[in-house]
């Protein structure tokens, strides 16, 4: 396998609304931009958010944008198939989300990609 380029991306904003109940929504925000530092080119399309549409479960990422897209995408489905992510408790949750994601980049054979953060959002409740 031939490496293409370390790609990046560079930001990810997460914003909690807050009203008089409490915490009522989340709001996950990125550019579109993935870069490739060594062959210096980029690419204006790259989705870097991503949800459920039955379960309230939200991702996002920052850092490196090769892992974390193809991870992001297959949670989302386990969530939707009823896999991961269905518990009611907000750190079980994030535990079971938390070991998916370890075990997928440990059984990666070729971790060209560096540093990532991955942001796993659920509503409690």
């Amino acid at each position: 396998m031939q490496v293409l380029g370390e790609i990046s991306m560079t930001s990810l904003v997460a914003v909690l609304a807050v009203d008089q109940r409490g915490p009522c929504a989340l709001y996950l925000m990125t550019d579109s931009r993935i870069t490739w530092r060594t062959h210096h080119g980029e690419w204006d399309a790259g989705q870097k958010t991503f949800f459920s549409s039955n379960a309230a479960h939200v991702f996002g990422f920052c850092g490196n944008a090769s892992f974390p897209p193809s991870v992001a995408r297959q949670l989302v489905e386990q969530v939707e198939a009823g896999i991961v992510g269905m518990g009611d408790d907000p750190e079980a949750v994030h535990a079971e989300i938390k070991a998916a994601v370890e075990w997928a980049h440990s059984v990666a054979t070729n971790k060209f990609f560096d540093g990532f953060s991955l942001f796993h959002g659920f509503r409690e409740g």
